[in-house]
């Protein structure tokens, strides 16, 4: 089955289109012409300015600044919270982590390995406590 885009008027078929995950229904625009659109509505100095980028990031997923990560980053030496590795030894930088509820409470910054396995984990002190335990040979 084929569609007109409102965008460039082309007939295409339908997977050259994107459906409303809110309705289901097709969107009018070509998949090219809304990343034209998406392209155009991006301000580009976010993306040549990456500490521009950054605040917008941190603001939108976590409700706090570039300057309120920069303290966080200072208080803990640039290192991650649970393994103390430095920034500079890593391959990115340390990660917001934070209590995942409507508060979303900051609780410090970690490394892409503490963070993945806090977040594999569950955020489960209990689980974490039984994996120390077992790592510690104690059996119960």
């Amino acid at each position: 089955m084929d569609k007109i885009c409102n965008k460039c008027n082309e007939t295409k078929d339908l997977s050259f289109f994107y459906i409303r995950k809110e309705t289901g229904k097709v969107r009018n625009e070509c998949r090219a012409c809304m990343y034209k659109l998406a392209k155009a509505r991006r301000p580009n100095y976010y993306m040549e300015n990456k500490d521009n980028f950054r605040h917008l990031h941190y603001k939108r997923c976590y409700g706090i600044t570039l300057q309120q990560y920069n303290q966080i980053f200072t208080e803990q030496g640039g290192k991650c919270a649970i393994c103390k590795r430095h920034q500079k030894k890593l391959d990115r930088a340390l990660a917001v982590d934070h209590i995942h509820n409507e508060t979303k409470h900051i609780r410090g910054l970690l490394c892409s390995n503490c963070n993945g396995i806090l977040g594999r984990g569950g955020d489960d002190a209990e689980l974490f406590a039984s994996m120390a335990r077992y790592l510690k040979g104690e059996t119960s």
